[in-house]
C-alpha cells in the first residue's frame, strides 16, 4: 500500500500538477490523442482522489471528443488529427482516445454506451478489411497488413463489449 501512495503522489505532483500549474494548453491539447492521455491520467487520479480538478479535465475532454466526430452522409464516422483541422486520423494514434472512452465509460465518467457502440462500429465496418488487412485511417482509407499491429490497446478492450471482436 506505501508503493502505490508513493506512485499517486509522484503522478499526481509530477506528472498532472506539474504540468497544469504550467498552463493549460499543456494538458489541454489540440490533438485528440495527446488530450485523451491527460484525461487518462486525470480519470485514473480521480478514482484514487476525487478532486474537481481532475473530474473536470476528463469530461472537458468528454465534450470537446464527441463533439469533434464528424459523422458522413454515407456512414463514414471519424475524427481528425486535430480538434479543429488537421487530416483524418491514423488507426494507431485513435488507440489512446478509444482506451480512454473505455475507462471513462466502465467508470460511469460521462461516457454512454451507445459512444462504445460508435467506436464498436468504426472498427468493424471501416478498419477491419478482409485479407488480412485493416484500414490505416479511420475513415477506412489506405490499407496495411494487420500484423503491423496498427491495433493495439483501445481497439482490442472494444472486444469486452462484442464477441464478433475476439475472434
Amino acid at each position: 500500500h506505501t508503493n502505490f501512495n508513493k506512485i499517486d503522489y509522484f503522478v499526481a505532483n509530477n506528472v498532472f500538477n506539474k504540468w497544469l500549474s504550467r498552463g493549460k494548453f499543456n494538458v489541454y491539447r489540440h490533438a485528440p490523442n495527446l488530450f485523451a492521455q491527460w484525461a487518462q491520467i486525470a480519470l485514473n487520479l480521480w478514482i484514487i482522489n476525487p478532486e474537481p480538478k481532475y473530474y473536470d479535465v476528463a469530461s472537458a475532454f468528454n465534450k470537446k471528443f464527441i463533439n469533434s466526430i464528424i459523422h458522413k452522409q454515407n456512414g463514414i464516422i471519424y475524427w481528425k488529427s486535430e480538434f479543429t483541422k488537421g487530416t483524418v486520423l491514423d488507426v494507431s494514434h485513435a488507440n489512446s482516445e478509444i482506451s480512454y472512452l473505455i475507462q471513462a465509460y466502465d467508470n460511469n465518467l460521462g461516457i454512454s454506451f451507445d459512444q462504445i457502440e460508435l467506436v464498436m462500429g468504426i472498427l468493424k465496418r471501416q478498419i477491419l478489411l478482409k485479407n488480412g488487412m485493416i484500414a490505416f485511417y479511420l475513415d477506412g482509407t489506405g490499407k496495411t497488413s494487420f500484423d503491423n499491429r496498427w491495433l493495439i490497446d483501445g481497439f482490442l478492450k472494444l472486444g469486452r463489449y462484442d464477441r464478433t471482436l475476439q475472434s
